[in-house]
């Protein structure tokens, strides 16, 4: 998903990690991260993710096969990065 995210031309940053939800979403607000996708053992279970609005303070679950489409959408084609930090 990561990869899928930064070829749409979506800063991505991943913390897959030990560390808590409230630790991560602390790290997030530092970075201004509009936007944050948070899947936990139940989502992967569901097939969902939780897209947070970090400006809002508001969350929806969506199913997984949408979230790429569903982040470009919120962020607007305009905003999207068409550099790939990942290729010469």
């Amino acid at each position: 998903m990561v990869n899928a995210l930064r070829e749409r031309g979506i800063n991505t940053v991943s913390s897959a990690g030990k560390d808590s939800i409230k630790s991560q979403m602390r790290v997030a607000d530092r970075m201004q991260a509009r936007y944050s996708l948070i899947m936990g053992q139940i989502e992967v279970q569901e097939n969902t993710i939780i897209l947070r609005d970090m400006h809002r303070g508001s969350q929806e679950v969506v199913p997984y096969d949408t979230i790429v489409d569903m982040v470009a959408e919120k962020i607007g084609g305009d905003r999207l990065d068409s550099k790939n930090l990942w290729e010469e």
